[in-house]
């Protein structure tokens, strides 16, 4: 029983550095290389337009793909020409293409009920969304904040020296123990 428990904690314990690592990496990448990984970009989202599909707190991953390759219901992501929303970067679904003398225009709009379609035309997409995950949006959104890391590595020291403790005091009352019959 006390060999399966501490096998379990093992592979939980790695499970957890592995998953740590791999963000990490990742946060690392995407900064090197410009939010960029391959042909993926990935994108943290802030706020709940596209719910219930796409959360706030989400990591999207969105393929690059040209505007032309584009088609309505798309969910494409962008940096809003809106210059309100000071450059910020949307992911919205396509609800119409059209074409002028400046080329191709998408009208935008985000999916949740009630909302109406964006006020400027998108002529420029980073890309198509591809995927998403919460948890890796959670991870990346906590490992973000160097307070947080330190905060992760304080809370692992402290739980490795306890957990070492513990050990150390259990064998010295069994040998105690062993010692007094």
């Amino acid at each position: 029983m006390k060999k399966t428990l501490r096998t379990a904690i093992s592979v939980f314990s790695a499970t957890l550095l592995v998953l740590a690592i791999i963000t990490l990496v990742m946060a690392v990448l995407t900064k090197l290389m410009g939010n960029s990984i391959f042909p993926y970009t990935m994108h943290y989202v802030v706020s709940g337009s596209m719910e219930p599909e796409i959360k706030a707190g989400d990591l999207v991953i969105a393929k690059k793909t040209d505007i032309e390759d584009v088609k309505i219901g798309d969910y494409v992501v962008f940096v809003s020409p809106d210059p309100k929303l000071n450059k910020i970067t949307i992911i919205h679904s396509v609800v119409d293409i059209a074409e002028d003398e400046q080329g191709i225009k998408l009208t935008t709009q985000g999916i949740k009920e009630g909302l109406s379609p964006d006020e400027y035309p998108v002529r420029e997409i980073i890309g198509v969304y591809y995927c998403k995950s919460a948890t890796i949006g959670f991870l990346a959104d906590f490992f973000a904040s160097i307070r947080n890391i330190l905060f992760l590595a304080i809370v692992t020291t402290a739980l490795i020296v306890i957990i070492k403790s513990s050990k150390d005091i259990v064998k010295a009352i069994k040998e105690r123990k062993n010692g007094a019959e």
